[in-house]
């Protein structure tokens, strides 16, 4: 008597295995139109980090970015020579230019995406929602805005100069 064989089909699998990587969103449906918004917002932003910044024993201009709805991973935009991201705390980045030649070379960038639509390391600047200056309310902490200085005598203030989400970068 011969027995019938059972047939065993392979399931699909629940989940991928390996997952897609990149960015969060996708690019923008218009690229050179971003470009152009972007370029807007960082020559806006250049001119008052010229003319408004205070400075201090640090040279490097301070720019923050908020980062486009959806994005959920941080790129590495150390990628771009004299560029480091000193601060990330949910959809803003500040970067810190290092030289004029970092400066430059993402305005030429942008500027770029903004005649061409394309551009080097574009997944970049498709990210950016917009840039934005810097201010003295930034640089106040949650505590000293929420209690202030005390009012009489000396005081001692701990800082913490730029607070990061994962304890293993502090």
């Amino acid at each position: 008597m011969a027995y019938e064989h059972l047939r065993l089909e392979k399931e699909s699998p629940v989940t991928d295995r390996h997952r897609p990587r990149g960015f969060g969103a996708p690019a923008p449906a218009d690229p050179r139109g971003h470009g152009s918004a972007l370029l807007r917002s960082f020559r806006a932003v250049r001119e008052v980090a010229a003319n408004q910044d205070l400075g201090g024993f640090d040279d490097r201009k301070l720019l923050k970015i908020r980062l486009r709805e959806g994005e959920r991973q941080l790129p590495d935009f150390n990628l771009i020579d004299g560029l480091e991201v000193v601060s990330h705390e949910g959809h803003e980045v500040v970067l810190a230019f290092a030289t004029a030649a970092a400066l430059n070379l993402v305005e030429e960038r942008l500027a770029t995406l903004a005649r061409d639509g394309r551009v080097t390391r574009a997944a970049l600047l498709f990210v950016i929602g917009g840039f934005e200056h810097w201010t003295p309310e930034d640089r106040t902490g949650a505590a000293l805005a929420e209690q202030g200085l005390p009012h009489e005598g000396p005081c001692m203030l701990d800082v913490e100069l730029w607070p990061q989400d994962m304890p293993a970068r502090r």
